[in-house]
């Protein structure tokens, strides 16, 4: 089985089989949704991909991991859709 791998962030990769939903985000709604899903930012579950960028995407993964994201969701939704060079495919 070959997995479809997508750079998200410095050195982070994500299965893009895994990714459930790409909320446009800031800061801000990211720490809204964290506080309502009750996922606190030092948790194994949240991965901060942004580094010192600013955050402009939220990833929500099928197994509840998230992460954040210094790309535009619509950036990340295109590298998806598109076959190119962005998406790594691991088999």
């Amino acid at each position: 089985m070959m997995r479809k791998m997508l750079q998200i962030g410095d050195s982070f990769l994500a299965s893009v089989e895994s990714i459930k939903a790409i909320i446009p985000a800031d800061a801000a709604k990211v720490k809204n949704y964290m506080e309502k899903s009750g996922i606190e930012p030092d948790s194994p579950l949240f991965f901060d991909t942004a580094g010192e960028h600013e955050i402009r995407s939220l990833i929500i993964m099928d197994d509840g991991f998230l992460a954040t994201s210094s790309s535009e969701s619509d950036e990340i939704a295109r590298k998806i859709n598109e076959d190119n060079s962005e998406v790594i495919v691991y088999a």
